[in-house]
């Protein structure tokens, strides 16, 4: 046995092994979020999907190459028998920008986001997809030829030129994800944000750091291999026997999605163990879980008496509104007296109350559902105003906001009338 089909044999073997544990991972991941509601988010359902074309496409890397090693192909015949893979590696690298620039819409426009429904964002970022998969398998299917080829892999399976655009177009849409990427990260790094949110934001921008860094040298890597492969014709058996490892940054890719968000993730961590009885949960939902597990590491009294003011101060604004919103929906949408109290509350840049949903939404990742329900209630107008808010300066003669929930919290009673569910 030579040398170079030493080296095939071993590409062989961690290409199986990684096939291996890239299903596994993938089934485990969409069980997760199949079993566990507080997880299923627009993104990690995204993510549920690319996992499913990730399983084909980890069966089209051992397809050939494993039992047939040494042979070769014609191309024509080869596109045949990985058309499926062609479909599904397509479908994904598409699938993997639009799980970034969902990442990016809604840091940037939370409200929006959150106002869109599952159902039709799945619907809407689906029907790109499939077109862009259907038209570049076609692309493929009309650009082969029966040339022989060494190796029986999308870009290969192509004609020449063909599979030199192809390889150019995932480098661009990879170059674009890390573009996005770095926005993302560099949003967090520019945010003002107080004392006891450092540390959750840190261990966010590591997190997206992290993302970074694995999809670079999994994904990129081998589109860019992959390009020098098709555009060297000729080159030395050392750097043939090197590129043939390519395969290992691809495998790499398409495995890797199950075991980086437990990496990464303490929630999902957890959800997982409990979902296996690996040991006992410690976190109740998804919703608070952040800032709860953020408050136990705070130990200071200063932090301490923030936190049960902020806890007062979101309680007692939270009562005022679901008792008008009770009271509303009893008197219907004509009742102009619970009408003007809405626009009282939210139309000035002075309110209270502005100040405590402004509140939630930097403290918690997820605030409760209902808090956004709220909002469909009001006018357009006031939804404006609600969202473009700035805290307000303070001057001598305004309260400042620790006496202002101090007030709050002294005047609060519960209303008999409205249920609470956090």
């Amino acid at each position: 046995m030579d040398t170079r089909l030493t080296n095939l044999y071993v590409a062989a073997i961690y290409k199986v092994i990684l096939c291996i544990f890239g299903i596994i991972g993938n089934m485990l991941f969409i069980h997760l979020i199949y079993r566990r509601k507080q997880l299923q988010s627009k993104t990690s359902i995204f993510q549920c999907i690319q996992c499913f074309f990730h399983i084909f496409c980890s069966i089209g890397t051992v397809q050939n190459g494993v039992i047939d090693i040494g042979d070769t192909y014609i191309r024509s015949e080869c596109f045949n028998q990985i058309t499926y893979y062609v479909f599904f590696q397509a479908a994904q690298g598409l699938l993997m920008l639009h799980i970034v620039l969902d990442i990016w819409f809604f840091v940037k426009f939370p409200i929006v986001y959150r106002n869109i429904s599952k159902t039709k964002s799945i619907i809407f970022s689906g029907i790109p997809i499939l077109i862009f998969s259907i038209f570049t398998t076609l692309y493929g299917f009309f650009t082969t030829n029966d040339d022989t080829i060494y190796s029986c892999s999308p870009p290969f399976a192509f004609g020449p030129k063909a599979g030199v655009l192809y390889k150019y177009l995932f480098i661009v849409l990879a170059l674009i994800i890390i573009i996005i990427y770095c926005i993302i990260i560099r949003s967090f790094k520019t945010r003002n944000i107080s004392t006891t949110s450092q540390i959750s934001f840190k261990k966010t921008i590591t997190r997206l750091q992290l993302t970074v860094l694995i999809f670079f040298l999994s994904w990129f890597v081998s589109q860019v291999l992959g390009l020098i492969i098709l555009e060297i014709s000729n080159y030395p058996k050392w750097l043939g026997m090197l590129l043939v490892h390519n395969v290992f940054f691809v495998c790499l890719s398409y495995s890797n999605t199950f075991y980086v968000t437990l990496l990464k993730s303490k929630e999902y961590r957890d959800q997982f163990c409990s979902l296996w009885c690996l040991r006992k949960s410690t976190s109740s939902g998804i919703a608070i879980v952040n800032s709860q597990s953020m408050s136990q590491k705070y130990i200071s009294p200063e932090i301490k008496l923030q936190k049960r003011n902020d806890t007062c101060f979101y309680s007692t604004s939270r009562r005022r509104l679901q008792g008008i919103m009770w009271r509303s929906s009893r008197g219907g949408n004509s009742n102009s007296s619970t009408q003007d109290q809405l626009i009282s509350m939210f139309s000035s840049k002075q309110s209270v109350y502005i100040r405590a949903i402004g509140f939630i939404y930097i403290r918690y990742t997820q605030p409760p559902e209902d808090l956004w329900n709220w909002l469909k209630y009001l006018p357009a107008a006031v939804v404006t105003v609600f969202a473009t808010t700035a805290k307000p300066s303070r001057t001598a003669k305004q309260p400042t906001r620790r006496r202002r929930v101090a007030v709050l919290c002294r005047r609060a009673k519960p209303s008999p009338k409205v249920s609470f569910s956090l």
